[in-house]
């Protein structure tokens, strides 16, 4: 039995197949697993990150704004203001007002609101209310409309609850010329009288340059052991008023005088020769 197993064994040796090598596998796993090179970002890098520029403000927006012509009072204004004045006068008023001065302005609100006694009351008891105002514009035949306060303002320019102008020039009714504006009439609370600056600074005998040709500058010149800091020390000891440092630089420049420096007392135009000499020199 055992030699017939060993005759038996090569015939299943041979029919049993030994495993092979396979091929290689480096093309389907480069197609698979191998990184490809992606596309460059730096394009959408610099669409995210480009700094975009910033809409204006509104507000400021608003502000920089001239007036505009306002809408007019509705259909259900009583005095049908809409059908007395076309939209076209309006135009007319308005850019004519708009070109006027402020104290043509004032004359214009003056001859067209009218200040009346109040003619009934509508509370029961007392009112603060002693006074009304009827306004009144011009159509295209220059005949005087009498119109709403809201139709009056928004014609003008103004916002229909912005009635400080008309406040403002009616005042005072009792005359027969507007008020005069009353706006620049006080100095500033800041302002310093510089007076006592200037005389401090005269003090010090600022003179002129030593160079007397006709060409040369109007500058005065102090001496050259004195500065600015030494100046102004000076006068806050001696006076108590209010002054700045920069307050009394600034009028040292305003009055032309300078601070001598040595070797610098000529002008240009007399240096001119020398400085050509050097170079030629050269």
């Amino acid at each position: 039995m055992a030699q017939k197993d060993e005759e038996s064994c090569p015939v299943q040796v041979e029919n049993q197949q030994a495993p092979k090598m396979g091929k290689p596998c480096l093309v389907p796993i480069g197609k698979q697993w191998a990184p490809k090179m992606g596309k460059p970002c730096a394009v959408q890098m610099g669409k995210q990150r480009a700094p975009k520029m910033r809409k204006p403000c509104p507000v400021q927006i608003r502000k920089q704004r001239g007036p505009k012509l306002g809408k007019p009072c509705g259909p259900t204004c009583g005095k049908k203001c809409t059908k007395k004045i076309s939209h076209v006068r309006r135009k007319e008023i308005f850019n004519a007002y708009q070109e006027m001065s402020h104290s043509d302005k004032w004359a214009f609100v003056f001859h067209s609101v009218t200040q009346l006694l109040t003619s009934r009351l509508t509370t029961a008891g007392p009112s603060r209310r002693n006074k009304t105002f009827k306004y009144h514009l011009n159509n295209s035949l220059g005949q005087p409309q009498d119109v709403c306060k809201t139709f009056y303002l928004t014609t003008l320019g103004y916002h229909p609850k912005n009635d400080s102008v008309i406040v403002s020039v009616t005042s005072n009714m009792s005359s027969a010329v507007p008020p005069q504006d009353r706006r620049g009439r006080h100095p500033p609370a800041n302002k310093i009288d510089l007076s006592p600056i200037h005389k401090h600074i005269e003090s010090f005998n600022p003179t002129v340059s030593d160079c007397k040709c006709e060409h040369a500058s109007s500058r005065r010149y102090l001496p050259s052991n004195v500065n600015v800091v030494k100046m102004y020390k000076d006068f806050k000891a001696k006076h108590a008023s209010a002054c700045s440092y920069e307050t009394y630089r600034r009028a040292i420049r305003d009055m032309n005088i300078s601070f001598r420096k040595l070797h610098a007392e000529e002008c240009r135009k007399c240096l001119e020769p020398d400085i050509r000499m050097k170079t030629e020199h050269l």
